[in-house]
């Protein structure tokens, strides 16, 4: 290998190194992401603050308002859609495979004056919910997540034969 080359490879490592230790010692504070297997029998978004790697199937979704777009893609309406729209693999009675491109086409709503107080609430929800699984993993949080969904419902105005056929 000539000199030159050798050289200029040796540069680009130390600006990836450089740029690299940047990364990991910014001011930039880690404000977490969303985890979600690729086979799964219900929706299983997960937010993840404390910086976990990702194994195998999983899956990852980083960005602002976590908590509000977990909220959406948990929900009996985020699940419904997946399952009647996506496309994706289904797996015997119950199971299927999430894929990036429907989750990325998911029609969340941007947060704006119109719905403010619909996200807040919704974001308020997944909070309390995700609260009580770190204080107790199995707790029964039925009650929160049942409040979730009819938000959830109220955010894409649904009206009430919309939401039976949804709740199944």
């Amino acid at each position: 290998m000539n000199l030159k080359l050798q050289q200029e490879r040796e540069r680009e490592r130390t600006e990836l190194i450089d740029k690299i230790y940047h990364l990991l010692h910014s001011e930039r504070k880690y404000q977490g992401k969303i985890i979600y297997p690729e086979t799964t029998q219900e929706a299983n978004f997960v937010i993840d603050y404390s910086g976990m790697f990702l194994d195998k199937t999983a899956f990852m979704i980083v960005g602002d308002n976590l908590e509000y777009i977990q909220g959406i893609l948990a929900s009996n309406l985020g699940l419904y859609y997946y399952r009647t729209f996506s496309q994706g693999c289904i797996l015997g009675d119950k199971g299927f495979q999430y894929n990036k491109h429907a989750i990325q086409n998911f029609p969340i709503p941007k947060i704006d004056s119109t719905n403010k107080a619909l996200s807040d609430e919704i974001i308020n929800l997944v909070e309390k919910i995700l609260k009580a699984k770190e204080q107790d993993k199995d707790a029964n949080t039925k009650e929160l997540e049942s409040k979730l969904d009819s938000i959830v419902y109220k955010l894409y105005n649904l009206n009430d034969e919309e939401i039976a056929i949804i709740s199944g």
